[in-house]
């Protein structure tokens, strides 16, 4: 039988960091028990499409608050009402809302000593976080994220996903084709999540949102993603490609890029943690951003499952499971040595 999903960490607060045109975008607060003064901003995955705060991958929290860091997972708009503009700005602000208000929520956290991490989509963020956010992450996590939006394989058909036949063709393009910010969207369970594959009780249970439904919009989000997806066009959405000249549109993906963008001694460390049968983001997209990086001198970590896919890491939460000692000691060991300044490289 498939392992049960977890229990959301508790306690954990919610807060609204801003409105943008109406709506609310929220983040989540894991306090550590005993705050050691470090903490993690964390950014989910799901495409730039879906996915959600409400909860980062399950070994996340009860790691970091091992070491004695809150863990703040914090949401942000999806395309395609939202740019990669938008979301980046997203980003910033929920950066900027805890530099100002994550010291009295929980006191003892010194909130310019921090990370950023994130899975897949998150971890592209995380990684741009390093070439935005000021002061600079002292490290950063980034699971199978990708970093190099001009990758071929992100712009071609795949042929991967089936939508679910609910929707018509002409439905999921005019909801491919929305853009009022006003319609912008935080969080969105993917198929697997929903009924009649999972219980409704049980997403409520692992999301820690005993009041959340399922919408027909949300099911709608899911064909969308499979669409954008399968024709290598959600990349190109994300960045508006059909607003831009050809030069620009070039400019836009290297800006939606860690790794293309200029590159210094003093970005932050960063570890990475990938599957080399990952389908979804190219394994290279780890391999050649930390062999740039170690070359510029930063400090550098890499983990890679010689047989793991995308999101491989899923079914960890604790020290009992299988991958603990492998994947996320040295993530965390490096992440922590690093933000507190523990680090011998």
């Amino acid at each position: 039988m498939p392992k049960p999903l977890p229990t959301c960490a508790e306690p954990h607060l919610d807060r609204v960091y801003k409105t943008a045109h109406g709506v609310d975008i929220p983040l989540r607060i894991f306090p550590a028990a005993k705050p050691s003064g470090p903490w993690l901003l964390w950014l989910h995955g799901g495409g730039f499409i879906g996915g959600k705060h409400a909860t980062p991958n399950a070994w996340v929290v009860p790691a970091f608050h091992g070491r004695g860091y809150t863990v703040v997972s914090a949401a942000y708009r999806f395309l395609p009402q939202a740019s990669f503009g938008d979301i980046l700005t997203d980003v910033k602000d929920a950066f900027g809302w805890c530099r100002a208000n994550l010291g009295s929520i929980v006191p003892g956290t010194s909130v310019d000593i921090y990370a950023v991490g994130g899975d897949s989509a998150g971890g592209a963020l995380a990684c741009l976080a390093g070439h935005e956010l000021s002061p600079r992450p002292r490290a950063i996590l980034n699971l199978y994220g990708l970093v190099d939006a001009t990758d071929p394989s992100f712009h071609v058909a795949s042929g991967r996903k089936a939508t679910s036949g609910a929707f018509s063709r002409e439905e999921i393009e005019a909801a491919i084709r929305d853009r009022d910010p006003a319609n912008a969207v935080t969080i969105c369970p993917w198929e697997w999540e929903m009924e009649p594959v999972l219980p409704l009780a049980e997403l409520r249970r692992c999301w820690g949102m005993p009041a959340f439904e399922v919408t027909a919009a949300h099911r709608l989000r899911g064909d969308m993603n499979a669409v954008l997806g399968s024709e290598g066009r959600l990349v190109d959405t994300l960045v508006r490609r059909d607003m831009l000249t050809d030069e620009a549109y070039q400019r836009a993906l290297v800006d939606a890029s860690a790794a293309k963008r200029p590159l210094g001694p003093e970005y932050p460390a960063t570890f990475f943690l990938h599957g080399d049968a990952d389908v979804v983001v190219p394994v290279s997209q780890s391999r050649d951003m930390a062999a740039a990086l170690r070359g510029l001198g930063v400090p550098v970590g890499e983990v890679y499952d010689a047989a793991g896919g995308h999101c491989f890491d899923v079914e960890i939460e604790g020290e009992e499971d299988a991958g603990w000692d492998v994947y996320v000691v040295p993530a965390v060991q490096f992440i922590c040595a690093h933000v507190e300044g523990r680090a011998s490289n």
